[in-house]
């Protein structure tokens, strides 16, 4: 399973789901949906303006995690 740590680089980078928005294009209800594991695929693109927005890497912003653990 794939875990996203989009809420923890938010806070720790001291800024707000509303500026991610505004600086990526990417919908508030998208960004919560990802921030929540809520989201079954996100395409390549939005990780890219994700990772350059809050600049970070795909490894900062998600990884994968045994289902059974």
């Amino acid at each position: 399973m794939i875990v996203f740590h989009l809420d923890e680089i938010i806070h720790k980078r001291g800024r707000s789901y509303y500026w991610v928005t505004q600086q990526t294009g990417i919908s508030g209800q998208n960004l919560k949906k990802i921030a929540s594991n809520k989201t079954d695929r996100v395409f390549l693109n939005t990780l890219e303006r994700l990772c350059n927005c809050l600049d970070c890497s795909f490894d900062d912003l998600m990884e994968i995690v045994d289902e059974n653990e």
